[in-house]
């Protein structure tokens, strides 16, 4: 079977933080003998703060594959169009004759935009896709006491492109042929099926991957797999940027504005962990990183 080793539970004894290592009732560990084979492929570029990894490497086979936590095991549509706060959206009340680039809360964010370049998660993403900073303008508000008028100035690095979940059925691929290696019988995957076709540009990279993924499994441990910034290239074209600072449900018209509202109520449940890196519990709850 299919089992997923991401949980976000929160209680009241851990102050509904689904952040750390205490899942309450549910029990996530996989003690020797519970099954024949685990094999576990993680997401590398997966770091949202409520999607921590529960890794199970001090047991069974894991591998790590590039991708945020759908592009692993799937659900993506064929197409999605992303469009996404990459910083946390900011706001600043100034002097309505001040230009908005001249402004603070602009300038850290143009300051915070040229560092997400650094971090590994989104080093392959970035270069498919538009990052640029977007600013909004509230000059609906009181004058201070003085009677000098005011303004409100929002801002935040946005992202936007179109990805495919090409990469997804790669990663299909991947378990389809550990399991049918551990001894699952499956029939043959239909090359005209064009749902499980994808771009052939991925065809050398699959069949690495799968050939890579098959010796992990027969090694019983964790094999890091390394990919040329080359291959990254083209593998950042399919992956998905699941972190962000959107929130549920904003207003596309005034979307950094709205963004910035929405936070006191809702907060950005997809937002990334501390510096876009992930936290990872091991089977005993113990953080590993």
């Amino acid at each position: 079977g299919i089992f997923d080793t991401v949980t976000a539970v929160g209680g009241v004894m851990d102050g509904f933080d689904p952040h750390d290592s205490n899942n309450l009732q549910v029990k996530l560990a996989l003690p020797p003998g519970v099954a024949k084979h685990v094999f576990h492929l993680t997401a590398k570029h997966e770091c949202r703060y409520n999607f921590c990894l529960n890794s199970v490497k001090e047991q069974w086979s894991e591998m790590s594959l590039p991708g945020a936590h759908a592009d692993i095991g799937g659900g993506y549509n064929p197409l999605e169009e992303e469009y996404l706060f990459l910083t946390r959206p900011a706001m600043q009340t100034v002097s309505s004759d001040i230009p908005v680039q001249s402004t603070d809360v602009y300038r850290r964010t143009v300051r915070e935009a040229e560092r997400l370049h650094t971090h590994p998660v989104l080093a392959p993403v970035l270069p498919s896709g538009i990052l640029k900073i977007e600013s909004d303008i509230d000059e609906c508000i009181p004058s201070d006491q003085y009677h000098n008028r005011k303004k409100r100035v929002a801002a935040a690095a946005t992202f936007r492109r179109t990805v495919s979940n090409d990469w997804s059925k790669v990663t299909l691929r991947v378990m389809y042929e550990v399991a049918k290696e551990a001894g699952i019988i499956f029939a043959e995957i239909d090359s005209k099926n064009k749902e499980l076709a994808f771009n052939p540009e991925l065809n050398t990279l699959s069949e690495r991957v799968v050939l890579f993924a098959k010796k992990s499994l027969l090694s019983g441990h964790q094999e890091n797999m390394l990919f040329e910034r080359d291959e990254l290239k083209i593998i950042g074209k399919y992956i998905h940027c699941s972190a962000n600072w959107n929130a549920v449900n904003y207003n596309i018209k005034s979307p950094v504005i709205s963004e910035v509202a929405i936070f006191d109520s809702f907060s950005f449940v997809n937002r990334p962990d501390d510096n876009w890196i992930r936290t990872i519990y091991n089977m005993s709850g113990e953080k590993l990183k």
